[in-house]
This record gives C-alpha cells, structure tokens and sequence, in this order.
C-alpha cells in the first residue's frame, strides 16, 4: 500500500529503503519467530487456564473459571502487546537502516519524512504508534542539517 501511495521519487526511494532494511536486518526471519513464541505462550496460557477451570470445577470453587478466563485474555494481551512492541522494534530499526541507506547513495531524506508524517496522519491503515512515527520524525531532522522543524511538523527539506 506504502509503494503505491508513493507520490514523489524521494518517497517511493525511502519507502524501497525501509524495505530493504527490513531484508537487511533479517526482519522476516525474526517476526516468525516471534510470532511462533507468541503462539506457544498462548498456547500454554489456554492449557493452564482450563485445567485450573477444572480443577476449581471439582473443587467447587464458584469463581475459578472467571479467573481462568481472565488469566487467559490477560496472557493473549499481553502477548499481543509484546509482539507489536518488537514489530514497532523492528519498523523503526527499517526506518534508521532507510536513513543510511539514502544518505550513503546521496538521495535526500525528504521522502522518508513525507512518508512518515502521511503514515502519521493515518494514511494506509498504519498502525505503528504515533508516538514512535513523531520521534522517527525528529530523529529524521537531527540526522540532516538545515531542516527546519515545528514541533512534528516538517516544513522544509532540501530537494
């Protein structure tokens, strides 16, 4: 969706970057596992969830299967939350690999700005957290001098 919603050169050469840090850095490889270990913890989560349901069933504990369904939720939330910490990880990781990788073949960072701000402005269904978006933002300006900047807003890259 990025790719196509590219508007300019700049922002379909950042977006080529971003993924090429992400093949760079073995993101693929590491999310699956990620997502395999999430898998198993929930897995697990529902197991012990059950047979402590049962066992307060035979016990006769009223309120052993509210608490095994909350045990449950909580360690698939928790799970999820996890994931999508490293998945945000593993997207600012592209973004600084994205940065590089334009600089070091003398492309300009504009692109990669425009991207994030549209992405910021919730342009194709992102869901990388706004807060992660306006400090990639900043870090994006530190890195070039002469960029003038308020506040979150870009309003001024050099072609």
């Amino acid at each position: 969706g990025t790719i196509i919603s590219a508007k300019t050169p700049n922002e379909l050469k950042a977006v080529l970057a971003h993924e090429i840090g992400h093949l760079a850095g073995g993101h693929l490889a590491r999310i699956r596992e990620q997502a395999e270990i999430a898998a198993k913890v929930q897995a697990f989560s529902i197991v012990l969830g059950m047979g402590a349901a049962a066992a307060g069933a035979a016990a006769g504990v009223e309120q052993m299967g509210s608490m095994a369904s909350a045990f449950i939720l909580a360690t698939q939330s928790a799970t999820s939350s996890n994931l999508m910490a490293f998945r945000q990880s593993e997207e600012s990781t592209a973004d600084a690999a994205a940065i590089k990788y334009l600089e070091a073949s003398g492309q300009s960072a504009k692109g990669m700005a425009d991207v994030l701000k549209f992405q910021q402005a919730g342009g194709n269904d992102c869901n990388r957290s706004q807060v992660v978006l306006a400090v990639t933002i900043k870090d994006i300006l530190a890195q070039f001098g002469g960029l003038n900047c308020k506040g979150n807003q870009v309003s001024h890259f050099n072609q």
